[in-house]
């Protein structure tokens, strides 16, 4: 009997010791999970306040970053003119400008003094040529012709000793093809220089108007839309503080680790 009991008495006693010992790691774990997540949510509340503290720049105010970063006047403003109505503007222009310096009246003028200067010399009239037998200019009054001969004043002069670029005075035909040939000449240098005239003008008022309407030249010598450059500057510059906001969040993540060594999951 007494032995019975006593074995029941070393059971209890084992029971009581599990069961405190039990009690005491539930107590450990308890308390060692409220430390933990203590810690973890120590450390989640520094990362959002980390986070919280990064400077996030407004749409507005990047829109003025982006204008100063393009060397553009804010607010920027849509063009006053398409590039189309430009080109139409200044070549009305331009070709006013040449109408006016290259007339059609300024043109007969001078049609009529080539005429004028290339006509066949007439008896009584004053001439002035180049002979190889002359020391000098020949200049007198023009008697007529004969033979070959050139009559000024009391002199004889042969028609083919004068210069080739004055015989036109004393042969109608030559005259005739003289004047042709100078007034050819003229046509075709009022043509050339008037296109050259009109488009020096043309380039120079477009690049005015241009200027003026909200463009930017570039170096490559194309014009482009102050707007969309500055709307092409704006959207870069978005992304690309956006971009740094990710990088420094992902910072903040990789600088707190739970007990220096768990990393938090973040972006």
């Amino acid at each position: 009997m007494p032995k019975k009991r006593k074995k029941q008495s070393s059971r209890i006693v084992l029971a009581v010791f599990v069961l405190s010992i039990l009690a005491a790691l539930g107590i450990l774990v308890y308390f060692s999970y409220c430390f933990v997540k203590k810690a973890y949510i120590g450390e989640k509340m520094k990362i959002a306040r980390e986070i919280s503290e990064i400077k996030i720049l407004t749409d507005e105010q990047i829109r003025r970053d982006a204008a100063k970063s393009a060397n553009l006047e804010y607010p920027v403003a849509k063009p006053l003119k398409t590039p189309e109505q430009i080109a139409k503007e200044a070549e009305a222009a331009a070709r006013k400008m040449t109408d006016e310096k290259f007339n059609p009246k300024l043109l007969a003028e001078q049609i009529a003094d080539i005429i004028k200067s290339s006509k066949e010399a007439t008896p009584g009239q004053k001439i002035e040529f180049i002979s190889r037998n002359a020391k000098s200019n020949v200049r007198g009054v023009y008697k007529g012709r004969d033979g070959i001969f050139v009559l000024v004043d009391t002199q004889k002069y042969s028609i083919r000793d004068i210069s080739d670029e004055y015989r036109y005075l004393f042969d109608s035909n030559l005259a005739t093809a003289r004047t042709q040939e100078k007034i050819s000449e003229l046509r075709t240098f009022f043509k050339e220089e008037s296109a050259k005239y009109l488009e020096e003008n043309r380039k120079k008022i477009q690049d005015e108007l241009s200027a003026s309407s909200g463009y930017m030249k570039f170096e490559s010598g194309s014009w482009h839309a102050k707007s969309d450059i500055f709307d092409e500057a704006f959207e870069s510059l978005k992304l690309q503080k956006e971009k740094e906001r990710q990088e420094e969040i992902k910072r903040i993540f990789r600088n707190h680790k739970l007990f220096g060594v768990y990393s938090f999951p973040g972006k």
